[in-house]
Order: C-alpha cells, then sequence, then structure tokens
C-alpha cells in the first residue's frame, strides 16, 4: 500500500468517532500528494505540472459532489419528487464526469511517465475520493443509519442490514415487497463485481513498487474500470426504483447505498496486506 492510502486511511478510521473527516482543497491535495507519493527524481519535472493541471478541473468535481451527497443525503419523505430527482441524477451524471476526468489523467501519466507513477496517483484520488465522500455523509442526517458488517454477527448481519434500510429508506408493508426483490438482484450483482460487501476494492491497494510498470498499469486500469460499473450499476437500480417505487424512495436509496458502499470501502482499503 503507497505511503498516501495508508495513512489517510488509518487516520479516517481514528476519527470516525468524531466525525470530523474533513474536505480537501486542491492546495491541500497537492501538498499531501508531495509528501507522500513517490516521484523518481527524473520524472518530477513532468509529473507535478500534469498533477496540478487535474487537480484544476478535479476540484470542481470535487465541490460538487460533496455538496450533491448532502443534499442526497438529506432528502426525506417531505421532499418534492421533482427535488430528489434533480438531486440524484445530478449527482450520477457527476460522477461519471469526475471518473472520466481521472481516466483521462491517469491515462496521461501513465503515457508520459510510467504505470507505477500513475497507479500511485490514482490511489491517493480514491482515497481522497472516499474521505470526501464519507465526510459528507457523516455530517449528514443519514450518518444515523451508518452500517457495517464489523458491527454485527454474521448470523445477524442480514438482518440488522434490512432492518437499517428499511428504516434509512421509510419503507412499509405496502412496498417493501418490490424493493427487497430488487435490491437483492442489485446486491447480487456488486457483489460479482466488487465482493461481497465491496471488499475487492483491497487488491487495488497494493503497493505499485511491488510491481511492473506494466502490470501497475493494468492495475489501475482494471481499478478505473470496476468503480465505473459500479456507477453504472447505482444508476442503474435507481432508475428501476424510480420508475417502480418513485424517486423520493430512489433517492433514498442512492444516499444510502453510496455511504455504505464508502464505509466499506474505506474498511476494506484499510485492511488490504
Amino acid at each position: 500500500m503507497t505511503v498516501l492510502a495508508g495513512s489517510l486511511c488509518l487516520w479516517a478510521f481514528a476519527q470516525e468517532a468524531t466525525t470530523s473527516l474533513i474536505s480537501y482543497s486542491g492546495n491541500e491535495k497537492l501538498a499531501i500528494a508531495r509528501n507522500s507519493i513517490e516521484i523518481p527524481s527524473w520524472h518530477e519535472k513532468t509529473f507535478w505540472p500534469i498533477y496540478e493541471n487535474y487537480l484544476k478541473t478535479a476540484s470542481q468535481f470535487s465541490s460538487e459532489s460533496g455538496r450533491l451527497k448532502k443534499s442526497l443525503a438529506a432528502i426525506s419523505s417531505s421532499t418534492s419528487p421533482e427535488d430528489a430527482a434533480t438531486v440524484a441524477e445530478k449527482l450520477i451524471e457527476l460522477e461519471h464526469k469526475a471518473l472520466a476526468n481521472k481516466r483521462d489523467y491517469y491515462q496521461k501519466i501513465a503515457d508520459e511517465l510510467n504505470g507505477i507513477v500513475s497507479l500511485q496517483f490514482l490511489q491517493g484520488e480514491i482515497v481522497m475520493d472516499m474521505m470526501e465522500a464519507a465526510n459528507a455523509y457523516e455530517n449528514s442526517p443519514i450518518q444515523k443509519f451508518k452500517f457495517h458488517p464489523a458491527i454485527t454477527s454474521e448470523e445477524q448481519f442480514t438482518a440488522a442490514k434490512h432492518n437499517t434500510i428499511t428504516r434509512a429508506l421509510g419503507l412499509t408493508k405496502h412496498n417493501d415487497f418490490y424493493f427487497w426483490n430488487t435490491y437483492n438482484k442489485y446486491e447480487q450483482e456488486v457483489s460479482n463485481v466488487l465482493g461481497e460487501e465491496y471488499s475487492l476494492i483491497s487488491y487495488y491497494a497494493g503497493d505499485p513498487t511491488d510491481f511492473t510498470p506494466a502490470l501497475s498499469k493494468r492495475i489501475g486500469q482494471d481499478a478505473l474500470a470496476i468503480l465505473e460499473r459500479e456507477i453504472k450499476l447505482k444508476e442503474k437500480y435507481y432508475l428501476q426504483l424510480k420508475e417502480q417505487m418513485g424517486p423520493v424512495l430512489a433517492a433514498r436509496f442512492l444516499a444510502w447505498e453510496d455511504y455504505y458502499a464508502v464505509v466499506s470501502k474505506m474498511h476494506a482499503w484499510a485492511d488490504a496486506p
């Protein structure tokens, strides 16, 4: 695991109890990266200008993402269907654009430097994205529905998770059958892509210096691919729930699942060998 990825994840969990996770400005990200990413001296003049250009575009996505996630997490039964749909769909669109931007710069760094440097870049951005998302949710009404497998026994896990989702989404006996039928399919697809409870994300936390440049580049490309599939899965099932159960419940599903995904991925990343 890179110094940046490991130290930020461990720091995040040390802060969980006080919900004091922070969002990073472009300058703060640059300072963290300069102290953490190991750039060979002969690559520094090439890498840092590319990274600074990346931050100029990424900071716009980051700021808007934090605002939208807070709005999404605050959606309640009193929110209008129009407002719920607007927030949810703007966030999905933004997630696609932010990932495309990340992929463009990942490829540029890999082409102009090498796969080891580009994977370090990507790992750092994945971790800081998780930190910023956690901050948005930890400081919102949805925080009281925080859930992770570690908080309950394996035998009680499914019932505990279902109870949490039921309360978070306000499910009733009149609509829970369709929801669980749909959610069970979604959950299986997520497991196929990212492992149970998003555990496969840990595969991408390995130290790039342990790999060849070519293997590092491939690992980064695979990481970007599964992140894209994750966004598409959330979008797919949000749209299904929107059509069948309305945009308010669909948006609340998106908020809870995104929060759950962030918590699960941070645990998996921090526990990576």
